[in-house]
């Protein structure tokens, strides 16, 4: 079984921000209470508590580091203080498939 752990981060500040002194910058929320099979479909949804430019990156269970959002450099990463965004893949149905036994990180910064 997979297991995934969220990180989060803040890299730079904002001027504009919604979210309470002690609420962190980027709070991830995930299906299957963060654990899943090799194969299955992983929902993820990251809460944006300032204003900035998103990253999401998964660590995945071989070591390999992977984007998964902004999909493509050129792509505008730019998020709102109090909104929620789903990170989804190139198909637009999840964010990825859970890849082999092991423990993997979904790292997401503002």
């Amino acid at each position: 079984m997979l297991i995934l752990f969220a990180a989060l981060s803040a890299l730079g500040g904002s001027t504009a921000s919604a979210a309470a002194p002690d609420d962190p910058p980027v709070q991830i929320w995930m299906n299957n209470n963060r654990r899943f099979r090799e194969g299955e479909r992983v929902r993820l949804q990251i809460d944006a508590g300032v204003d900035g430019f998103l990253l999401v990156l998964n660590y995945e269970t071989d070591g390999r580091i992977r984007v998964l959002f902004p999909l493509d450099p050129r792509d505008d990463s730019r998020v709102r203080a109090g909104r929620r965004y789903e990170v989804r893949d190139e198909g637009g149905e999840t964010a990825f498939r859970a890849g082999q036994d092991g423990t993997g990180l979904i790292y997401s910064a503002i």
